[in-house]
């Protein structure tokens, strides 16, 4: 992890200007040196920080205070519990997700998880640094071509999934097992299935059949829709029953 220091940077006017401050926390060395090279040649974008794994990026965000985070959706330590005490600890936190490629399902998630931008990492730079400065300045920001298919499904009827804020689906948590339900808590922390195997001393594919049997018991379609269906259940617990028999 490393940290920069602000720089300021003249306006035409010859006026001191701070530059947009950002924080990226992401497994891969190479791109985080990618962008921040990139947002060099800028005059209002710098790279204030960096982290490679969650447990590193959270105290940073916390004590720079950046004007935007970034945090990659596979990063290491999970992306999700740290977009969560982020956002309980400072819910003025401006974020954006980076994904490998565009999906529906990951931009729906980190919308409902409270990211105020979805941005695939193949993005062209002069694209993204627009972005940047979109979401810094309080907008929003997806791929546009990944809305429209997204709306195009919902007009359609097949789009992808809601977020599961109904009982109804809250409630497929209570056909876990106890054992299913110790996988997907730690799915929901951003866990491999050979940091789960290890953690509950099991074989890894033991815990891809749990993983399968989690998401058909779910109705999901993947570990996202798994993790954020837990962090629901967790925000708007039931009035009566327990969670698992």
């Amino acid at each position: 992890m490393s940290v920069v220091s602000p720089s300021h940077d003249p306006d035409p006017a010859g006026r001191a200007t701070r530059p947009i401050r950002i924080l990226i926390a992401d497994g891969q060395p190479l791109f985080r040196r990618g962008l921040a090279h990139a947002l060099a040649e800028t005059a209002d974008l710098r790279i204030c920080a960096e982290a490679d794994t969650a447990e590193q990026a959270l105290p940073r965000i916390l004590e720079l205070r950046p004007d935007l985070v970034l945090l990659d959706l596979t990063l290491p330590g999970g992306v999700w519990p740290l977009l969560e005490s982020t956002l309980a600890q400072w819910p003025a936190a401006r974020i954006a997700t980076l994904a490998a490629a565009e999906q529906s399902d990951e931009m729906l998630a980190s919308m409902r998880a409270g990211a105020k931008a979805y941005l695939p990492k193949g993005m062209a730079i002069p694209a993204l640094c627009a972005a940047l400065r979109a979401v810094a300045g309080g907008e929003g920001y997806v791929p546009p071509a990944l809305a429209a298919r997204v709306l195009g499904g919902l007009r359609l009827g097949h789009g992808p999934r809601p977020a599961c804020p109904d009982a109804a689906r809250r409630e497929r948590l209570t056909l876990l097992t106890r054992r299913e339900r110790e996988v997907l808590d730690s799915l929901a922390a951003g866990q491999s299935n050979k940091e789960i195997a290890l953690r509950h001393d099991m074989q890894e594919k033991t815990v891809k059949n749990h993983v399968s049997h989690i998401l058909h018991k779910l109705q999901v379609r993947n570990r996202t829709e798994a993790a954020l269906m837990l962090r629901e259940r967790r925000r708007h617990p039931p009035h009566h029953g327990p969670l698992v028999p």
